[in-house]
């Protein structure tokens, strides 16, 4: 029972998002088996949920880029630009905002992104997760697509 539901819940998220991009390009949700084991960030249409598994987008340790399944296809998007601003040089603060641009040959994915939340500073290594909402654009020549997103980054 639980295994339908999820795998509802990923054709949903699927199709919503892909419905909103130009008909000739759809991104899908990552398969589970993208995500590696060890530090990394997800990102997800802003419906409410707070399941990963309806994550359509993620960065997976590494600082190179993004990977996103494009038209079926797992692609890998090239970092280009990253930009914070933080209130504090030393920590993680709720409010911090980050812009992230990324490329292929054809697409540029614009994240621009804002802590909600952040681990307390007394947590000692017991809070890994920091918990974002932001925005998504993607970009193609002239068409441009807008999402509002999540997301959670941690180790």
């Amino acid at each position: 029972m639980t295994m339908r539901i999820n795998l509802l819940i990923a054709v949903i998220s699927t199709l919503i998002f892909a419905s909103a991009v130009a008909a000739q390009d759809t991104i899908q949700s990552l398969p589970i088996d993208s995500f590696v084991e060890g530090c990394g960030c997800l990102f997800w249409n802003d419906t409410g949920g707070d399941d990963p598994r309806e994550a359509y987008l993620g960065y997976v340790g590494t600082e190179d880029g993004i990977k996103v399944v494009l038209n079926g296809e797992p692609t890998l998007f090239e970092r280009k630009k990253h930009e914070q601003s933080k209130k504090h040089s030393d920590k993680i603060s709720i409010g911090d905002r980050t812009k992230e641009v990324f490329t292929n040959k054809i697409h540029t994915i614009r994240l621009e992104y804002r802590v909600v939340f952040a681990c307390p500073p007394d947590s000692e290594g017991g809070c890994e997760v920091t918990k974002y909402k932001g925005v998504l654009t993607i970009f193609k020549g002239k068409e441009i697509s807008r999402f509002s997103i999540r997301g959670s980054c941690g180790c």
